[in-house]
C-alpha cells in the first residue's frame, strides 16, 4: 500500500500550527505527522508545542539568515522520512477535503507519469495570479495534473516549492541536499528533476492575511496588521463530501483556484485572498518596508 507522511514547518505562530494539525488529523486520519519546530520562544507556542510530546522535533541551534533553520529542518525531514511520498507543510497552511485512497493512488499516478519528478505541488493556486496561472499551466491528458509551460523564468514554481509532495526515494538517489533558499533550490531542482507538477484536485492551502516572519523577526507593521484583524486566524471551512465530489470530477479546463472552491469561517474576508497581512494597509505595509531597509544598514 502507497504511503505518505507529513512534515510541519514551525515557528512561533502557535494558533497556525493547531489549525493545521487538526485539519490533518481531520482530513488525513491515517498519516503520520512530524513537527519541526525553528527553536520557537513564544511562550503560547511553545506551551501547544509540550503538549504534542514525540511529535516534535525542537532545534534550538540558532542559524543566521532570512529563513533561519527552516531548510535544515527541511532536510532533516528528508532524512527520516520512511513513508513513499513526504508532504512538506507549513504552520500557516490548512488540509482542506478529506484526501482519499483515491488521492494517494492519484499522486502516485502523477509521480509514475513523470518519471523524473522528485516534487509535486499539492497547493490551490491563489486567485490573484489567475492571468498569470491561466497563461503558464497546460493540463496533461493522461494524468491529473498541469505542467508548467516553459521554465526559463519561473524556476519557483515550475520546478521547485517549499511546499511539496516528494519523492524521498528519488531525491536520495540524487544526493539532495536542501539549500538556503527557494531559488537556489529552484535551479538544482531543475538540473535534477525537470518541471514541477501541478495536482488538478489539491487539497492544502495558505491561510489569508497571516503573520509574515523576516529573519524569524515579526516586523512592527505585522504585529499591527494582526491586531487590526482581532489577533485570530483566518482559517477555511473544510470541503463537505459533496463540494469535495465535484471538485475532483470536474473538468481540468477549470483550474483549481483557492477562492473558486473553498471558503473562510468568517464570510467577511473579502475575496481573492491576500497573504501577509500587512500587505492589507498603506500604513502596516509602510511600517514594515521602513522596519526592513532599517535593519539592512544596521
Amino acid at each position: 500500500m502507497t504511503t505518505i507522511e507529513v512534515a510541519i514547518f514551525s515557528f512561533n505562530r502557535g494558533q497556525y500550527l493547531r489549525n493545521c494539525i487538526e485539519s490533518i488529523e481531520r482530513n488525513m486520519p491515517t498519516a503520520v505527522y512530524h513537527v519541526f519546530d525553528d527553536g520557537s520562544d513564544d511562550p503560547a507556542t511553545c506551551a501547544y508545542l509540550q503538549t504534542l510530546g514525540p511529535k516534535v522535533t525542537r532545534n534550538q541551534e540558532k542559524i543566521a539568515g532570512r529563513h533561519g533553520g527552516f531548510y535544515r529542518n527541511m532536510q532533516a525531514a528528508l532524512d527520516q522520512a520512511t513513508s513513499d511520498y513526504l508532504l512538506l507543510l507549513q504552520e500557516d497552511m490548512q488540509i482542506v477535503r478529506q484526501m482519499t485512497s483515491e488521492d494517494i493512488l492519484e499522486i502516485g499516478r502523477v509521480f509514475k507519469h513523470f518519471k523524473r519528478a522528485a516534487f509535486v505541488s499539492p497547493v490551490f493556486l491563489k486567485g490573484r495570479k489567475r492571468e498569470f496561472f491561466d497563461h503558464n499551466y497546460s493540463p496533461e491528458t493522461d494524468v491529473p495534473a498541469y505542467i508548467w509551460r516553459d521554465s526559463s523564468d519561473n524556476l519557483v514554481p515550475a520546478c521547485y516549492t517549499d511546499v511539496a509532495i516528494i519523492s524521498p526515494t528519488r531525491l536520495r538517489a540524487t544526493g539532495w541536499n536542501f539549500q538556503q533558499s527557494e531559488l537556489e533550490n529552484g535551479i538544482m531542482a531543475k538540473q535534477k528533476f525537470g518541471l514541477m507538477p501541478q495536482l488538478s484536485n489539491p487539497f492544502c492551502f495558505y491561510l489569508t492575511d497571516e503573520p509574515a516572519y523576516r529573519g524569524k523577526v515579526l516586523t512592527i507593521g505585522a504585529k499591527l496588521a494582526f491586531r487590526l484583524a482581532g489577533n485570530t486566524i483566518k482559517n477555511y471551512l473544510d470541503m463537505s463530501p459533496d463540494a469535495a465530489r465535484l471538485f475532483v470530477n470536474r473538468s481540468t479546463s477549470i483550474r483549481p483556484y483557492a477562492e473558486d472552491f473553498i471558503e473562510t469561517v468568517d464570510p467577511t474576508v473579502p475575496k481573492p485572498y491576500k497573504f501577509n497581512g500587512y500587505r492589507n494597509s498603506w500604513l502596516t505595509l509602510l511600517l514594515n518596508k521602513i522596519e526592513l531597509l532599517t535593519r539592512r544598514f544596521l
